[in-house]
């Protein structure tokens, strides 16, 4: 019997198969990653955000808690992360617009990929579809 053909089954919780959702939403006033987005990466407690302005890419590497730039990521598997930082949104702001839409909460999804090698998530501006939705709670009410 021989094993050519077969690939190496990994334990590794950043391992990602080619179904998943990895997506970004960049909203007035947060960004939201996707659990697929943040599982990709092994769910890091604390994570970097890169920016290439070259290519309009946002990436995302896990961090350790004392490294320069890491900020707060995943709280639990399984659960979106919201990262609200103004500076940290400001500048992702600037490579992925938002473009306002009266009355309604406007965003704009990007679909990203899994990097292995880098064990990073990337996103492009130019996959970004722009959105909106009914705006809730209470600042639907104080219009």
């Amino acid at each position: 019997m021989s094993l050519r053909g077969f690939e190496r089954v990994s334990s590794r919780a950043s391992q990602v198969n080619d179904d998943v959702n990895i997506k970004l939403r960049v909203s007035e006033s947060s960004l939201l990653f996707s659990p697929d987005a943040a599982a990709a990466i092994g769910n890091p407690a604390y994570a970097v955000i890169l920016l290439n302005k070259r290519s309009h890419s946002v990436a995302v590497v896990p961090a350790d808690k004392g490294d320069d730039d890491a900020i707060r990521f995943a709280k639990a598997a399984g659960k979106s992360v919201r990262v609200a930082l103004p500076q940290v949104l400001t500048a992702v702001s600037e490579l992925i617009p938002v473009t306002p839409v009266d009355g309604r909460a406007a965003f704009t999804d990007v679909k990203g990929e899994y990097s292995k090698s880098d064990n990073a998530i990337l996103f492009h501006a130019k996959d970004g579809v722009a959105g909106s939705s009914a705006r809730r709670g209470r600042a639907a009410h104080a219009e």
